[in-house]
């Protein structure tokens, strides 16, 4: 099973593929001016290469199938992408979704503690940070599933569970 790994940006959008223990592969950012839209930034990286499933983070709201990008001209259909790439699965999330979902995956080696103490288990943990604008997302995590939500000024919190490849199971 192949899978594509994209984050995308208002400058830059990076893609990789993700190999069998699932980590990613071939990286390489393209310069969204360099693209008419995302579907064409993605052909460029596949380079005529197939992929089964995908999940994108996008830097700016994910709230109905139709996503307008914040930071650039593009614009895209999710199921008319999913369409177009051939792909069986497909997911769109919001770029700091992502990184909200990743915290939990992170070992004692991927952190750095701010001040002395013990974090305190079961609690929501913030995502914040700077890029073409300030946005942040928080992550709760649990036993029986993880909770993230974006927060950004031009959308209503959304609210996801799970992760990035386990959304693919749910993709439509």
């Amino acid at each position: 099973m192949t899978r594509l790994v994209g984050d995308i940006g208002g400058t830059n959008a990076r893609f990789a593929l993700v190999d069998p223990d699932g980590l990613p592969e071939g990286e390489r950012t393209l310069a969204v001016a360099e693209h008419p839209g995302l579907l064409e930034a993605i052909r460029t990286y596949l380079g005529g290469r197939g992929v089964d499933e995908a999940v994108l983070a996008v830097a700016t709201p994910v709230e109905t199938d139709r996503i307008a990008f914040t930071n650039s001209s593009w614009t895209l259909s999710v199921s008319g992408a999913k369409r177009e790439l051939g792909v069986g699965r497909l997911a769109v999330i919001n770029d700091f979704v992502a990184q909200a979902l990743a915290v939990p995956q992170l070992g004692g080696d991927d952190v750095e503690a701010l001040r002395p103490g013990e974090p305190l288990r079961d609690r929501p943990i913030g995502v914040i940070g700077p890029g073409t604008g300030l946005r942040a997302a928080t992550v709760s995590a649990s036993v029986a599933n993880t909770t993230a939500t974006a927060i950004t000024p031009t959308s209503t919190p959304v609210t996801r569970r799970a992760t990035p490849l386990t959304m693919l199971s749910a993709a439509p």
